[in-house]
């Protein structure tokens, strides 16, 4: 080892040194202010995204075209902004694009598939033969396009770029923890709030949602949204969250080598202290949950549930032992839940007649026949009622409801065609298997990715029967979760974290 003398430094190098040194500890200070000034602005950010994610579901689940347009416009913002920022702070992508090349390539072929089903830059035997009849009833050249209505699927690729926004912003903000269990926290409070309106507007008056009359469903809670299963949908990924919160949160005590017993005492404990919001949040969402009556939404959220537990036990978050203790402390809870809550919806349970299984079994029948009609270029993203009107026959026409065809595989398949249909569900999927493998890749935060399972098990599930999530307010929740869940499944080797 050299050891420096004071003998052997020249006293003219003195003043060169100490500039070298000064300067360094001004280049240190900078990046530090450079550093924090770029978290903030991530913060900001994060921040804007888990408003807009809340607020859309105040105007009726964001169903309005006004609502949609707004939001887009909202995203459009907090995406440029954050390029901006991204830009001038010359750092490398949180999440590289190469981690989800293969659910980005399928998406980009979707988006690209609905542009093209809009323009009328396409051969006459891909447009869809209405514009040919509407040509020879006005007996002039109308130009036409793959889609029935242009106008209407661009409207849907706006709202779907504006979701791939959503999820593209929370995949690189959400790489940080904090943000990440900021926006879950976030998201249970302002679920919480939706549960309370509609409690406490179901046991008023519950003759208006806000400041429209509320025409449908007046027996049920369906808080700011217009249809009852939507609602369920929506309360469905609040429940999850708080769950998932709940567990993480009560098994510490078994983390910290503490006997069975012991752990137990402190979990009954941490109940009515330190965990006592997530309880309350869950029984709260949960009672909100059965008093929409909803036996579709109800069903899948017990599904999502138990793809939560899987994923939690996959992590190694919960063991078995653990597992059954929570069932024993939460049973007589959940008990009372549903006693008190569930009546509605015990009494809809036996009607099979009432779900109208004939009626959808012949919806989906027309809808196949449909399909099999364009199976490879669509209807146009967006258009189902006007695509499956000339196939209703006149019982399945005195039921308005079934222009949508309450089920988003068989729905999607006629807008986008096949394979285009394919490629948007993979997506999807590909995505959620990366968060089922985040799960043994690592070894700290794993709640984040097992709610993006529980979630996507959930939304697939109701998918089949019904279209909640073709609702903007779940569809942006939804992908909203599973950004975070695919942010934090990456192993925190492989990328940053501002």
């Amino acid at each position: 080892m050299v050891v420096w003398r004071p003998e052997t430094i020249d006293a003219r190098s003195i003043p060169a040194i100490r500039e070298k040194v000064t300067m360094s500890r001004f280049e240190s200070q900078k990046v530090n202010r450079t550093f924090a000034a770029v978290r903030g602005a991530d913060n900001f950010l994060f921040t804007g995204l888990c408003f807009l994610v809340i607020v859309i579901a105040v105007p009726f689940g964001g169903v309005d075209l006004w609502a949609r347009m707004l939001f887009a416009t909202g995203m459009g913002v907090l995406v440029f902004a954050w390029a901006v920022v991204h830009f001038f702070s010359s750092r490398p992508l949180p999440v590289g694009i190469s981690k989800i090349v293969w659910p980005a390539s399928l998406f980009l072929c979707v988006c690209l598939w609905i542009a093209l089903q809009t323009t009328p830059f396409v051969p006459i035997n891909w447009q869809h033969p209405i514009w040919l009849q509407a040509s020879q009833i006005l007996d002039q050249d109308i130009p036409g396009s793959i889609s029935i209505n242009p106008e209407t699927t661009l409207q849907g690729l706006i709202s779907l770029v504006s979701a791939a926004a959503v999820f593209w912003l929370a995949l690189q903000l959400g790489r940080s923890p904090e943000r990440a269990g900021f926006g879950i926290r976030l998201f249970v409070v302002s679920s919480v709030f939706f549960a309370l309106y509609g409690i406490l507007n179901f046991l008023g008056d519950g003759s208006n949602i806000l400041w429209m009359e509320k025409r449908f469903y007046p027996e049920s809670v369906t808080s700011t949204f217009i249809n009852r299963n939507s609602y369920a949908t929506y309360a469905g990924l609040g429940l999850i969250c708080s769950v998932a919160l709940l567990i993480d949160r009560s098994v510490e005590p078994f983390r910290s080598g503490n006997t069975a017993f012991q752990g137990f005492v402190k979990v009954l404990e941490g109940f009515f202290t330190r965990n006592a919001i997530y309880l309350i949040a869950t029984v709260l969402l949960f009672t909100a949950l059965l008093l929409t009556q909803s036996r579709a939404g109800n069903a899948s959220v017990l599904i999502g549930l138990c793809a939560l537990l899987a994923a939690t036990a996959r992590a190694g978050i919960v063991r078995l032992r653990q597992t059954f203790i929570a069932v024993l402390m939460l049973a007589p809870v959940v008990g009372v839940i549903v006693s008190v809550s569930g009546s509605g919806l015990g009494a809809r349970m036996p009607t099979v007649q009432s779900f109208d299984l004939d009626g959808r079994g012949a919806l989906y029948a027309v809808t196949m026949d449909a399909i099999k009609d364009r199976p490879f270029l669509g209807s146009g993203f967006g258009t189902y009622r006007e695509a499956i009107y000339p196939y209703l026959n006149d019982q399945l026409l005195t039921d308005r409801s079934w222009f949508d065809a309450h089920n988003t595989y068989l729905e999607k398949t006629l807008e986008l065609g096949v394979p285009i249909a394919f490629a948007l569900f993979s997506t999807i999927l590909l995505l959620a298997l990366s968060c089922w493998r985040g799960l043994r890749r690592r070894r700290r935060n794993q709640v984040f990715p097992a709610i993006a399972v529980g979630a996507s098990c959930m939304i697939a599930t109701h998918s089949l029967l019904d279209f909640s999530v073709e609702i903007p307010a779940v569809t942006v929740s939804f992908v909203f979760l599973l950004g975070i869940g695919v942010a934090q499944s990456l192993p925190s080797s492989r990328s940053k974290s501002w």
